[in-house]
């Protein structure tokens, strides 16, 4: 039997195992049973589910061939809770002024849970992602503000990837185009 069993989950994020490699040397492959270890039972080559609660799992993978003979494997199955990156500002620590078409530098911590690590963060100003993934601590970027007229508000954001694919976004910032 042939699958390949998925590395840890984030609960609410969808498991897949794939069995359709799977083969028969003298018949073909005429059935397929995945139990995902929590009740659900998925009769399918390619089978998604969503665990509702984060725990370990033993799913149960089982393909039957044209003389009704079974193969069987299992995947231990891990399931975390949720926990985005916490991403708390150096630079600016609060919200600032600035020049139309001025340079800001913005800089952020980014903090995985246990386990997990920091892929990089991204810097959005404006709507649009700048400079790029940052995956050097201290996260950081200089960017240049668009073009806008005094008094407009520029939000500033950053979002921070950890190795599960969870996603933390920090606390908006407003930079104040100046005269």
């Amino acid at each position: 039997m042939v699958v390949d069993c998925p590395g840890p989950v984030i609960v609410g994020a969808t498991s897949t195992l794939d069995t359709s490699g799977s083969y028969d040397f003298d018949n073909s492959v005429v059935a397929w049973t995945v139990s995902f270890g929590d009740g659900t039972v998925v009769n399918d080559p390619i089978a998604s589910h969503i665990y509702a609660s984060a725990g370990s799992y033993t799913a149960t993978l089982d393909v039957e061939d044209a003389d009704g003979l079974v193969g069987s494997t299992t995947c231990a199955m891990t399931i975390a809770p949720s926990s985005p990156p916490v991403l708390a500002w150096i630079t600016p620590d609060s919200d600032i002024e600035a020049q139309s078409q001025g340079w800001i530098t913005l800089s952020e911590e980014a903090v995985a849970a246990s386990g997990r690590s920091v892929l990089g963060v991204d810097f959005i100003v404006g709507g649009v992602m700048k400079g790029g993934t940052d995956v050097t601590v201290p996260y950081s970027v200089s960017v240049k503000l668009p073009t806008a007229a005094p008094g407009a508000a520029i939000l500033v954001t950053a979002t921070a990837v950890d190795s599960l694919g969870e996603v933390g976004t920090s606390a908006p910032r407003t930079v104040t185009i100046t005269e």
